[in-house]
């Protein structure tokens, strides 16, 4: 309802696809890329003996799928590590995934880390970028994920996957869409948790993936440099 208000402008800038093509009607709109500060979010020498995920979910666990990733880590039988950033409580948020999250943390496979941190984060802790969330409207900690040397695990569905190559391999299968409660433009994208367990396993067992790693570096170069975009 609001799209043709947006002729009030007389210059929109657009950093995803999606909302540039939202918009595509407008008398004069641009589309630049979002981009990352490749010198604040770079790759960091770790060595981790084991396959290490890191879940970022801020202060929207629901949005940001964090309930998919405990259903999802909860049926994985290889070796693994998780590490859940939040800055909410988790147990309040889903009382109901308790059992889970205390079955993992109790088998030392499952980190919680409860606070703010400020750039460049916690991505120098993990091997992968795990985030199977709902809505984005960017989708900036995708982009951080991949410049600090990551492989992220994302949703098949935009704006997510416009942050890394078209035949991107960890990519979750979208099980449907559903409209948001306050009637927000686009629909939330609902993954299969089977579907990641599936990717999870994949990534563990193609661990430490440095001939991924070095292509998304490329990559990150090439694509996601905010200086160039």
């Amino acid at each position: 309802e609001t799209i043709d208000l947006h002729n009030a402008y007389d210059l929109l800038i657009c950093n995803t696809k999606r909302h540039y093509e939202a918009f595509e009607n407008h008398k004069n709109v641009k589309y630049f890329p979002w981009g990352t500060d490749l010198n604040l979010f770079k790759p960091k020498n770790i060595d981790n003996k084991t396959p290490t995920f890191l879940h970022s979910c801020g202060f929207s666990p629901s949005r940001k799928g964090t309930d998919s990733v405990l259903r999802a880590f909860e049926n994985i039988e290889l070796d693994f590590k998780l590490i859940i950033h939040s800055q909410i409580d988790l147990i309040k948020e889903y009382p109901e995934l308790t059992y889970i999250i205390n079955r993992l943390e109790k088998s030392e496979k499952l980190e919680i880390i409860t606070k703010t941190v400020p750039a460049p984060g916690l991505y120098y802790l993990a091997d992968y970028y795990v985030y199977p969330t709902r809505l984005e409207g960017i989708g900036l900690t995708i982009s951080e994920s991949i410049c600090s040397g990551l492989v992220p695990i994302i949703p098949d569905c935009p704006p997510m996957i416009e942050f890394l190559p078209e035949q991107y391999k960890y990519k979750i299968k979208v099980n449907r869409e559903v409209s948001r409660f306050d009637g927000y433009y686009w629909p939330q994208c609902i993954i299969s948790v089977k579907h990641l367990e599936e990717l999870i396993n994949l990534a563990i067992k193609e661990f430490p993936n440095q001939n991924l790693k070095s292509s998304l570096k490329e990559w990150a170069i090439q694509k996601l440099n905010f200086r160039k975009n």
